[in-house]
């Protein structure tokens, strides 16, 4: 599984551990008004945008990774994937 960092101006992507990352939370909005291609355009991707790094900054909190996002056919799709927790015994 690959995780996207931004380093200066380069992205680049970095393996990460599926053993500790088990538990996947897709967060999937619909476009208001995509464009031809689906995508998001305007205003809306402005807003969109300011709403995906908010979700990114809660849930670095609860350690969630942010492992990407998708767009097509006029959906977002911004996936996290959990550190999985120790169990007490």
């Amino acid at each position: 599984m690959f995780q996207k960092r931004k380093h200066d101006k380069y992205n680049f992507s970095q393996v990460i551990n599926t053993e500790q990352y088990k538990h996947s939370f897709p967060v999937r909005f619909g476009l208001k008004s995509p464009n031809e291609n689906g995508f998001h355009v305007g205003a809306e991707a402005d807003e969109l945008n300011e709403i995906e790094e908010a979700f990114k900054e809660s849930a670095e909190l609860k350690k969630y990774i942010n492992i990407g996002r998708i767009t097509t056919v006029g959906i977002r799709d911004i996936i996290f994937f959990r550190l999985r927790r120790k169990r007490k015994v």
